[in-house]
């Protein structure tokens, strides 16, 4: 047990970090701001600041604690073959959009409807006054934090323990759609979110780097951002 602290004391700190964060400062925020949460403007307002915290101190505790592993993987991407790599992250944003697609389909049948509560929420903020900031959070700091701590540092805690590759990708991966429909309770729409995290979770076991899934994660994000601007855009000149 001394050698399991030991080797992985930072990457269980992290966790610990990224659970207090959501579950105990994000409550207490809420408790905090709760009686200025008035009307929509306000709650969006919220909604960014409390983001803001969390992710902030997310991302500095990642960095800080993970200094090491981040720059080993840096070390170890730059000796690849550019090439193979880029075509690892092709393949790997295929293999998330048939994911999704398959994940959407699971959950129509299951009678799930729509987004999720949490995308419905973010796409909404996105075009507050407020977009800019939330688009840095879901397309750059959000998805370099979810793959330092589901990716790197939850799998590195399960393989202390020899884990087979197979069940580290899938509680990982469940653990990863869980967090991200827990709070409004919408479990139906679970399963895209858990196939991405397979997808993921993969590249990073595949490549045993956590930068493809990182690079992956960002550019998914990016363009399902992009995506939902220009739509709207396109809402605006089309004949209804």
């Amino acid at each position: 047990m001394k050698r399991f602290f030991k080797n992985n004391l930072n990457k269980i700190l992290v966790i610990i970090i990224y659970i207090l964060m959501f579950y105990v400062v994000g409550e207490l925020l809420i408790k905090i701001f709760e009686d200025k949460i008035i009307d929509e403007n306000s709650m969006i307002g919220f909604t960014v600041l409390n983001n803001a915290v969390i992710y902030i101190t997310l991302i500095i505790s990642c960095v800080v604690l993970l200094k090491k592993e981040i720059i080993t993987d840096f070390k170890v991407l730059e000796k690849k073959d550019a090439v193979k790599v880029f075509l690892t992250c092709l393949g790997g944003v295929g293999l998330v959009y048939a994911g999704n697609f398959v994940g959407s389909i699971i959950t129509q049948i299951l009678g799930g409807t729509g987004d999720s509560a949490n995308q419905q929420a973010l796409e909404m903020i996105m075009f507050s006054k407020y977009g800019f900031i939330m688009i840095i959070f879901i397309v750059i700091i959000g998805p370099i934090t979810e793959e330092l701590i589901f990716r790197k540092a939850l799998h590195d805690v399960f393989r202390h323990f020899k884990m087979p590759s197979g069940v580290i990708l899938l509680i990982s991966s469940i653990l990863f759609g869980l967090i991200h429909v827990i709070s409004a309770g919408d479990f139906v729409q679970v399963f895209p979110y858990i196939f991405m995290g397979l997808t993921l979770g993969h590249l990073e076991i595949k490549n045993e780097n956590i930068y493809p899934s990182i690079f992956v994660h960002i550019f998914i994000n990016g363009l399902s951002t992009a995506m939902i601007f220009y739509m709207d855009k396109f809402q605006d000149i089309l004949p209804v």
